[in-house]
C-alpha cells in the first residue's frame, strides 16, 4: 500500500501556485525557451505548452488549451481540483490517498500511463508546439 504524505500534497500544491502564478503574468505570450530538452534537442518535451495551457484555462479558453497540449491541459483542468481536495482532506480529516495494487496492476498502469504520454508526445510534436 501507498500513501501520499501530507508534504508531498504540500509541495504540489506549491509548484501548482506558482505554475498558475507564472502562467497568469505571461498572458499568452511565447517567452524565452526555458526548457532544457528543447534548448538541447530543439524539439518539444512532453510538457510542452503546459504554462501557455494554463493561461488558457485561466482565461477559461478550454479549446485552446486542448489544442496546445490536450494532456497538460486535462491534468490542469482536473488536477487544480484533485490536487486542492487532497490538501484539505489531508489536513481536516487525516484521509490520505492509498493505492493498493498488485504487481500485474501496476505494470498495467504504467503501460497505459507511457501511452497516453507518448500519443499526447506525438501530437505536441505534429503541431510543433
Amino acid at each position: 500500500m501507498y500513501a501520499l504524505p501530507g508534504s508531498a500534497v504540500l509541495a504540489g500544491t506549491l509548484l501548482l501556485s506558482l505554475g498558475l502564478i507564472v502562467a497568469a503574468a505571461s498572458r499568452g505570450t511565447q517567452g524565452p525557451v526555458t526548457c532544457p530538452f528543447r534548448v538541447v534537442t530543439g524539439l518539444p518535451c512532453p510538457t510542452c505548452g503546459m504554462v501557455r495551457a494554463t493561461g488558457h484555462v485561466m482565461r477559461g479558453e478550454f479549446l485552446a488549451a486542448l489544442m496546445i497540449n490536450p494532456l497538460d491541459a486535462l491534468a490542469i483542468v482536473l488536477g487544480i481540483p484533485a490536487v486542492a481536495a487532497l490538501f484539505v482532506a489531508n489536513r481536516v480529516g487525516g484521509w490520505r490517498l492509498a493505492l493498493d495494487l498488485s504487481g500485474r496492476e501496476r505494470r498495467a498502469a504504467w503501460v497505459l500511463t507511457t501511452a497516453i504520454v507518448a500519443a499526447n508526445w506525438a501530437y505536441v510534436l505534429s503541431r510543433g508546439a
